[in-house]
């Protein structure tokens, strides 16, 4: 038991900053390419940040989702990648479905699967590095 709750505190805070990171880089990225033009439309640089903080505060929670999965089943190759995309494509037919994405919601639940995947067998391999080295 306490050895179950060391994998699923790893997979928790591996999750977290992993996800926390990687959505912040992609909003970082976006904002970057498409700052200029943003504010040539007049768009205000304070939204920017908080664009930024929320894909913090997003990535934190989607990869935590992520990492509480893979770290109860305690790492490995498919677990990462099947949680990874369950958790993907769940949150893309949710957030499509509020926004009234219909039938196109197809599309962001198979990018986030694939994105959802390979993110959960980064964070996977991560907790099952930590497994083997307790």
């Amino acid at each position: 038991a306490e050895q179950r709750r060391s994998y699923i505190k790893s997979g928790l805070i591996y999750g977290i900053i992993c996800g926390a990171g990687f959505l912040f880089l992609v909003q970082l990225v976006l904002t970057l390419l498409l700052g200029s033009a943003a504010l040539m439309f007049g768009a205000k640089v304070s939204s920017l940040i908080v664009g930024l903080i929320v894909a913090l505060i997003k990535g934190g929670i989607k990869g935590g989702m992520i990492g509480l999965w893979i770290g109860y089943t305690c790492g490995g190759d498919t677990q990462g990648l099947l949680a990874g995309a369950a958790i993907g494509a769940a949150y893309a037919l949710i957030t499509g479905l509020i926004a009234g994405f219909g039938a196109f919601v197809i599309i962001p639940m198979v990018w986030m699967a694939l994105l959802g995947g390979i993110f959960g067998f980064i964070v996977g391999k991560m907790v099952e590095g930590s497994i083997g080295g307790i």
